[in-house]
Parts: C-alpha cells; sequence; structure tokens
C-alpha cells in the first residue's frame, strides 16, 4: 500500500497546485505511471477532494499550521480512518504510520501517530460537524449561499447537498443490438426498471469488462436514459437531438423506437462531433451533423422540420458532482447568465424547428434557478403564442408534472426536465 500512499500524495499536490481539472489529472498520471492498484488509488483521490473541505476543517481543529505537504499526508491519513469503512482502523493507521517513518523518520511518524490517535478519541467533535451543513458536505461558501438562497424545495436542497459528498452510482442498459438469454442472467439483481441497470457490490463493473468492450452493455446515467423514455419516440418519427454528442441519448432514442425513426443527431465541436460519429456509425437511422444548435438547421439546403426535438442544452454541470466533485471548487454565478442565454437561444432556434403540436424536450444537468427556471421563464415569455409548457410523466409512474429535477426520485446525476409543445 505504500506505493499507493506516494501516487495519492502525487496527485493530489499536482490537482492542488494546478487547479486542473481532477479527471484529465488522474488519466495523465495513470498513463505514465505504472500503478498496482489504480481502483485504491482514484477512490481515495476523488474521496478526498469531495470531502476536502471536511477534512481540511478536521485538521485544523487537532493541528495547527501544517506545511501543505504535510497537510496532503495528514489528509489521507484522515479520509482513511472516516470514509474507508472497508479497512480496520488499527491496520489501516499502523500501516501509513511505516509509511511516514520509512520516508520522513521516526520523529514524523510519532507526530502523525498522535494526530491519528487524537482523532480517535475525539469522535463527539466529529459528530457535532453534522450540525455545520457548509462544513460537513463540504461545500465551498459561495455555492453553499447560492443553493441556500434559490433552492425553495427542501428536498431538492437536501438532495443537492447529498450529492456533494456521495459516492455515485454507475449505471448501465443492455445493447439491444447484442441481446443474449446468458447476459441477462449474469446481471438480473442489477436490475433497476426495464433496460436500467445498476452496479452494486455483487455486479462490479470489473466483472462485465468483456461485456462492455465488446458493446454488449452500454454504460449510461438513469437520469440520461430517462429522457429518451420521456422524449417517448415512435417509429417513423423525424427526431432532432441538440447538442448531441457523445451520443448516448440518440442511441437509446433509436432503439426505444426500433431503430425505425429517422434521428439527426446535432453537434458543434468538432472533437466531440468525431466522438458522436463513432458512436453510433451502427445505425443507419441516425444522421450525425456538424452544426451550431443556435443557428438553422439546413438538410440539403431546406430548413428541417421535426416531429420531436431533444435540447440536452451546455450548462454549468453542477449535477454531476457526484463524479466530478471538483466542480464545486469552480462554482462561479458569474458564469451561469452566460448559460442562460444559450440555452434560450437553442431553444428559440428548435422551436423553428418543430412542427404544430410537436414536442421539445429541454434537459440540463444542473439546478441551478437561471438555467433551469430563469431560462424556462424567458423562453415561454419569448413565444407565448407559439409554445406551451406541458406535463408529462416518467414511464416508471414515480413522477408526474411538467418540471422534474431527476434527483428526487432516482439515485443518478442531478437532472432538471422539462417539456413543451407547439401550438399551432
Amino acid at each position: 500500500m505504500s506505493q499507493n500512499y506516494q501516487d495519492i500524495f502525487n496527485i493530489l499536490k499536482f490537482y492542488y497546485q494546478e487547479k486542473s481539472f481532477l479527471k484529465n489529472i488522474l488519466d495523465i498520471y495513470i498513463k505514465k505511471n505504472s500503478i498496482e492498484d489504480t481502483k485504491t488509488t482514484t477512490d481515495y483521490i476523488y474521496g478526498i477532494v469531495r470531502n476536502d473541505i471536511y477534512l481540511t476543517h478536521l485538521i485544523n481543529h487537532f493541528v495547527k499550521k501544517l506545511k501543505n505537504k504535510d497537510l496532503i499526508y495528514m489528509k489521507i491519513l484522515f479520509y482513511g480512518i472516516l470514509f474507508r469503512t472497508n479497512t480496520q482502523n488499527e491496520i489501516f493507521i499502523n500501516d501509513f504510520i511505516r509509511f511516514i517513518k520509512k520516508k520522513f523518520g521516526i520523529k514524523k511518524s510519532g507526530f502523525f501517530n498522535g494526530v491519528a490517535r487524537n482523532l480517535l478519541r475525539n469522535q463527539n467533535f466529529i459528530d457535532s460537524l453534522k450540525e455545520n451543513k457548509q462544513i460537513y458536505y463540504s461545500i465551498p461558501k459561495e455555492l453553499y449561499q447560492y443553493v441556500e438562497n434559490n433552492i425553495d424545495n427542501k428536498k431538492l436542497k437536501q438532495k443537492i447537498y447529498d450529492k456533494m459528498i456521495e459516492v455515485p452510482h454507475f449505471y448501465f442498459r443492455v445493447n439491444k443490438l447484442s441481446n443474449g438469454d446468458n447476459l441477462l442472467k449474469k446481471i438480473e439483481k442489477a436490475h433497476i426498471w426495464g433496460n436500467i441497470y445498476r452496479f452494486n457490490d455483487e455486479l462490479k463493473l470489473s466483472s462485465l469488462e468483456k461485456e462492455l468492450k465488446n458493446n454488449k452493455i452500454i454504460i449510461q446515467d438513469i437520469s440520461s436514459q430517462m429522457i429518451a423514455h420521456i422524449l417517448a419516440p415512435k417509429e417513423n418519427e423525424k427526431i432532432a437531438d441538440f447538442c448531441s454528442a457523445p451520443g448516448g441519448k440518440s442511441i437509446l432514442l433509436s432503439e426505444l423506437s426500433n431503430n425505425k425513426s429517422e434521428i439527426l443527431s446535432i453537434e458543434l465541436e468538432k472533437n466531440r462531433f468525431t466522438k458522436l460519429k463513432e458512436n453510433v456509425k451502427n445505425y443507419k437511422n441516425i444522421t450525425p451533423l456538424l452544426s451550431d444548435a443556435t443557428k438553422p438547421i439546413l438538410v440539403n439546403q431546406k430548413q428541417a422540420i421535426f416531429d420531436k426535438i431533444l435540447v440536452d442544452a451546455p450548462c454549468s454541470a453542477l449535477g454531476t458532482i457526484s463524479k466530478s466533485p471538483d466542480k464545486k471548487y469552480r462554482f462561479s454565478k458569474i458564469d451561469l447568465s452566460e448559460y442562460t442565454k444559450i440555452q434560450v437561444n437553442i431553444l428559440n432556434n428548435a422551436l423553428n424547428h418543430l412542427k404544430p403540436y410537436g414536442i421539445l424536450l429541454y434537459s440540463l444537468c444542473t439546478f441551478t434557478k437561471e438555467e433551469c427556471v430563469d431560462s424556462v421563464e424567458i423562453f415561454l415569455k419569448q413565444n407565448k403564442n407559439r409554445v406551451k409548457l406541458v406535463d408529462f410523466e416518467t414511464p416508471d409512474s414515480k413522477f408526474k408534472g411538467n418540471k422534474l429535477y431527476t434527483a428526487t426520485y432516482y439515485n443518478g446525476d442531478l437532472f432538471f426536465i422539462t417539456k413543451f409543445q407547439r401550438i399551432n
């Protein structure tokens, strides 16, 4: 485990220094270095970043004025004691102290050991931090104040806080093009609803690596899958998927229509478009198009008209914080109004491509008022004689209404979903 501790330290040190995206840092480090236990290393990294404010607050209570290097090692120690529930504390502490002793000598190992024992003796103080939500859920002050002041729904607010420190669940579905009874039997205990499955303690990703490589299963969050089910594509319908890369929703829309709908998948960013083309190449009814979703969509030099349009718009992506915990430390209200402008522009453009009585589904992987509530209100106000908000129901009947925050019903990413119909 000693090499893991050093790898964890090196990655965290680089992350704090460079303030770059955590996933990119991990990808680069793992490619350049031979890590014996990649899973343990990444679990520690994501866990420490996820709980960084909480860990820092605890350490500062027990130790004053630590050097940056020692603070990182102390975070590894505290995280291992408080969060690695599959490891007995005594075994973990002794192992970590041996690592510190070998690296820095007996004096520093004694210091770390003393702090660890002091932490174990102060359970009451640890428990008291639950009363301070900003510290306990490791939420930067600006983001915490934003949620407190802008999210009125108490259930949604608590779900947002939970997402700040939640170890994410990962979902998948079976590729209908490569279905098999043996696979279905293997994954039956992971079944959630319909064709939605979740990895768990009994079914880990490592046990399905062959099926994933052979494209027999497709990893896709439950909220993302629900979007396609709510749009409910039918055979022979013309459907547009705006901002569609990497293509997971387009593929699911195709499968739900028995691959008999006509789908145009639109993406602006070239690298993402390349990925989109690769992912949809086996679906003859899906046409990828490199185009700007805020501008008219032309097919054979004519404006394209669709029965249904999905707008999964660019957003702050705060609903994916459990998978990308470093996002919460990048929060800035300055960005939100810019996202709102882009989202409304895309919605207005989509409406121009929708036939009378056609359906427009709007989704975002975030929860902010500016992007979810304000963008919808602006769009409706600008088009009050052209479009209306309509009720919808999730296919498992858990929700019925016109504004869905998925995390209040499903244990996946937090998406906002709403549905419009064009008026003739």
